[in-house]
């Protein structure tokens, strides 16, 4: 996150393009123990969209889509797929 707390793009690409080129097996992006839980849906979508630009085919991608709601693990689960995801990390609602 950048200081005024927004969606720090050019550290998250700078970051996704390290585990790239580091030869990291894999990332997880929105996972339960970061901001995610905290973050809005426009966000949100900003961390899939930067993701999907950076990582999506090169590096398999985990999207955190775990909610409370169980429709919105749905919902957040079927965007993840429609961004690229290869997995989604779901936590019991």
């Amino acid at each position: 996150m950048a200081a005024d707390g927004s969606v720090d793009d050019d550290a998250l690409r700078k970051l996704l393009r390290w585990h790239i080129d580091s030869g990291t097996d894999g990332v997880v992006v929105l996972g339960t123990t970061g901001e995610a839980s905290m973050m809005s849906a426009e966000e949100k979508r900003c961390v899939l969209r930067v993701t999907q630009e950076e990582a999506v085919g090169k590096i398999p991608v985990i999207i955190g889509t775990g909610t409370i709601c169980p429709d919105t693990v749905i919902a957040n689960s079927i965007e993840a797929a429609e961004y690229g995801a290869d997995g989604v990390l779901v936590v019991t609602p």
